[in-house]
């Protein structure tokens, strides 16, 4: 989650009444230098530097937020980031309520940015009980969408599709940059 997604989100969630907790990953080398600014948009937040340290909030959750009281758990971030709260959520759901909504980002690739001229980011959702899929969307124009609905295989799918691209480019800009 980035920290003006916080800030944004956190301010209208607060102003609607309702409390707003966030887990923040830390990118290698990053400063914290946000942490006034998360302290006054957010009821609560904890910072993790890796998927290990991601895996291991929920005591801070059920400690600070009352893990067994939320209605809504919004993930917002990069697939990694996703594929491990989707991971803890199946493994915890058991401790949420029942009627909690839990939505996610599910980034495709995205080449046209003009709402599904290109279909590159075209995404399948599935019924929840069945795992049947049901309908395409475009990522594009529908990133956060409701958890139990995408089919995350697709999204993984999709990614890996600029794998071999976003590589090449990574070791590109290395090379130049020294």
């Amino acid at each position: 989650m980035s920290i003006a997604f916080a800030v944004s989100y956190g301010e209208k969630v607060r102003a609607a009444g309702s409390q707003f907790y966030v887990a923040i990953k830390l990118s290698e080398g990053e400063s914290p230098y946000y942490l006034e600014t998360l302290h006054q948009h957010t009821d609560g937040f904890v910072m993790v530097k890796n998927a290990t340290e991601m895996q291991d909030v929920r005591a801070w959750f059920e400690a600070d937020c009352h893990f067994d009281e939320l209605n809504r758990v919004i993930i917002h971030g990069g697939a990694p980031c996703v594929k491990v709260w989707r991971n803890w959520l199946s493994v915890y759901r058991e401790g949420l309520r029942k009627d909690v909504v839990c939505i996610a980002s599910a980034y495709g690739p995205m080449q046209c940015m003009l709402k599904g001229v290109c279909a590159q980011c075209l995404q399948w959702q599935i019924d929840p009980k069945t795992g049947k899929r049901t309908k395409a969307v475009y990522t594009c124009s529908w990133q956060d969408q409701p958890m139990d609905i995408v089919d995350w295989s697709t999204v993984d799918e999709r990614l890996a599709q600029n794998h071999t691209q976003e590589t090449l480019s990574a070791f590109w800009l290395d090379n130049i940059i020294l």
